[in-house]
C-alpha cells in the first residue's frame, strides 16, 4: 500500500503544479482579455451606434470571443513544455511508463509497441502479405531471377528475456513461424533470421537498446547468413563475382528513433538513456583499394546491369548499417541498393516489380529483407500483381 500511496501522492502534485501553473496564466490573460473585451466592446458599440443597431449584451459568451481566448492562452501558456517534461518525468521514473508507442523493458530496453499490438485485421493483412511474398517470387521465377527472403526477427522475439511484463498479443506471438513455414511450404528460400541471431553468443549486440533497427554487427550476421544459404541451395547462379573489402571508418553516436517517446529534454535530460555509439563501416572493390573513397555516403552506382539486387526496408537502405555492403563482401558479387526508407518491405518489392524488373535485362538474384513487424498490417494501397 505503501507505494501505491506514493504513487497517488506524486500524480496529485503533479496535477497541482499543472493547476497552479493554469491559474497563473489564466490571471495573466484576464487582464490582457479583459483589456481586449473592453477595446472590442467599445468598437462594437461604435459600429452598432453607426449601422442603427443595439449593442450585443451577449458579447462576452460568444464563440468568436472564446476562440480569441483559447489562441490566446496557447500562445501564451511558456509552461506547456515544463508540464510535458515532468509528466513524462514522472510516468519513466515512477511508473516505468511512455507515451503511447513504446513500452519499457529491463536495463533500459526500449520496444515498440508495434511489436506486441494486434493491429486491425491483423490474420488477413499476415495472409494478404504471405500471398503477395509468394506472387513476387513467382513473377521473379517466370524471368529466370531468383528470390532469396530475409526474415529479420522483432527485436522483442529476439530478447525476449529483455521484456520485463510486457507481452506480444497472440497474433504477434504467431507471426514469424506462420510465414516462415508458408514461405519454406512454397519453395521460397528463406534465411531463418531468428534461428541465426538468436545462436549468436550475444544476441543483445544484434539490437539498439533504444532503436528499432539492428547494429551493424546484426546486419554483418544476416548477410553471412544470406551468402551461405546462396551458395548451398541456389548454386547454380551464374554472377560475376568480385571481391570487395570492409574496413572500419570510425563510430557514431546514435539518437534512437524510440526515443522520441520520451519527451524528457530539455529539463530531465539526465533521465534519457545513455547515447549508443556504433562502428561505421565502408566496402568497397578490392581493386579500388589503393584510392580512397572518400565520401562513404556516395552512391555506388554500377557501371553495368546488376546481376544481384537488395529490396528492403530503412534496415537496407540506412547507409549507417552497411547492410549492403556486409553483403557484397560476404556474397562477392556486386549489389544494387533499390531499398526505400520509410516504407516496409512491400512496397519496396511492389515497386521494384512494376517499375524495375521489366527493365532488368541481366538480373540474376533478389535479396528481400524482411523484417516481420511489418507483416502484421495491411497495404490496401497495393493492387493484385
Amino acid at each position: 500500500m505503501t507505494g501505491m500511496l506514493f504513487k497517488r501522492l506524486v500524480v496529485w502534485a503533479f496535477l497541482l503544479f499543472v493547476f497552479v501553473a493554469s491559474a497563473s496564466t489564466l490571471i495573466n490573460l484576464g487582464a490582457v482579455g479583459l483589456s481586449d473585451r473592453t477595446s472590442s466592446t467599445e468598437q462594437n458599440e461604435e459600429q452598432s451606434e453607426e449601422q442603427g443597431q443595439e449593442p450585443d449584451p451577449l458579447h462576452l459568451l460568444s464563440g468568436e470571443l472564446a476562440q480569441t481566448l483559447e489562441q490566446r492562452f496557447d500562445s501564451h501558456f511558456s509552461l506547456r513544455q515544463i508540464g510535458l517534461n515532468v509528466w513524462a518525468a514522472f510516468q519513466f521514473s515512477v511508473f516505468n511508463e511512455a507515451k503511447k508507442g513504446l513500452l519499457i523493458g529491463l536495463e533500459g530496453w526500449l520496444f515498440s509497441s508495434e511489436e506486441f499490438i494486434a493491429h486491425a485485421h491483423a490474420e488477413q493483412a499476415i495472409e494478404e502479405n504471405i500471398i503477395f511474398m509468394t506472387q513476387a517470387s513467382q513473377l521473379l521465377a517466370n524471368r529466370d531471377v531468383a528470390l532469396l527472403v530475409l526474415l529479420i526477427p522483432s527485436k522483442a522475439r529476439l530478447l525476449k528475456a529483455q521484456l520485463g511484463s510486457h507481452q506480444p498479443a497472440l497474433v504477434q506471438q504467431s507471426l514469424y513461424p506462420l510465414v516462415l513455414n508458408s514461405l519454406r511450404e512454397k519453395g521460397i528460400f528463406v534465411v531463418d533470421g531468428l534461428q541465426v541471431m538468436a545462436g549468436h553468443e550475444q544476441p543483445e549486440s544484434l539490437y539498439l537498446k533504444t532503436d528499432t533497427h539492428w547494429t551493424p554487427e546484426g546486419a554483418a550476421l544476416i548477410a553471412s547468413s544470406a551468402a551461405g544459404l546462396v551458395q548451398q541451395r541456389i548454386p547454380e547462379l551464374d554472377v560475376t563475382t568480385q571481391k570487395f573489402i570492409t574496413e572500419s571508418t570510425g563510430s557514431n553516436s546514435i539518437e534512437g528513433d524510440l526515443l522520441r517517446f520520451l519527451p524528457l529534454t530539455p529539463l530531465f535530460d539526465n533521465l534519457m538513456p545513455a547515447p549508443e555509439r556504433i562502428q561505421l563501416y565502408q566496402t568497397y572493390p578490392a581493386e579500388d583499394h589503393a584510392g580512397i573513397i572518400e565520401d562513404r555516403f556516395a552512391d555506388d552506382l554500377p557501371s553495368k546491369p546488376p546481376q544481384v539486387v537488395l529490396v528492403g526496408t530503412s534496415f537496407s537502405a540506412d547507409r549507417r548499417w552497411n547492410f549492403d555492403g556486409a553483403l557484397k563482401q560476404a556474397l562477392a558479387v556486386d549489389i544494387e541498393n533499390l531499398s526505400e526508407q520509410g516504407q516496409g518491405p512491400i512496397v519496396p518489392m511492389a515497386n521494384f516489380l512494376m517499375d524495375y524488373l521489366p527493365m532488368s535485362a541481366n538480373l540474376k538474384l533478389v535479396i528481400w529483407e524482411v523484417p516481420e513487424r511489418y507483416l502484421g498490417v495491411s497495404y490496401p494501397q497495393l493492387g493484385a500483381l
